[in-house]
């Protein structure tokens, strides 16, 4: 047997890591259940402040997009693109770009997404440019392939493509 000993710091490592995958607000740390839930089950640990998970949040995606960009660097020959563009209910117009790519290890990597970002317009100029920021952005070079929807203005962004190449 062995004596397990209360580490505050892999708590709240955990702590974040469930709000991000759960999706829950930084705010749910205020809450009067999580505090009974931690008074009961872990009463050595120290709740933070919405404030600070927000930040403990933000550092593990800096940390997570920086392993991420030596995988596709180190470990990808090429990369599969998709891209989708939609509009909110606010007329915000955002795109989403998803990463697919085989290691070296021939494992297959899929739905790495890239950016989620607004966009000016559904304009394949537009589309097109987001998309290179991105690329630029993670040091991709090599792209296989992008997939994207049925929408006219995408041949203005394989246009788009096709002048950056040469």
């Amino acid at each position: 047997m062995s004596t397990w000993r209360f580490d505050q710091a892999a708590t709240r490592r955990s702590l974040v890591r469930m709000i991000i995958k759960d999706e829950y607000r930084f705010s749910c740390v205020d809450g009067e259940g999580f505090r009974d839930f931690c008074a009961t089950g872990m009463h050595r640990f120290q709740i933070y402040s919405r404030q600070t998970v927000s930040r403990d949040c933000y550092e593990l995606y800096v940390a997570e997009r920086l392993n991420m960009k030596k995988l596709l660097q180190l470990e990808c020959q090429r990369v599969c693109l998709t891209t989708d563009a939609w509009t909110s209910i606010q007329r915000i117009n955002y795109m989403c770009i998803t990463a697919h790519f085989i290691d070296r290890k021939w494992k297959v990597e899929i739905k790495k997404i890239l950016n989620l970002c607004p966009i000016k317009s559904h304009r394949g100029e537009n589309i097109g440019k987001a998309i290179e920021k991105c690329l630029n952005d993670w040091g991709i070079d090599k792209v296989m392939s992008i997939t994207v929807d049925n929408a006219s203005s995408n041949d203005t962004v394989i246009i788009f493509f096709k002048k950056m190449k040469n």
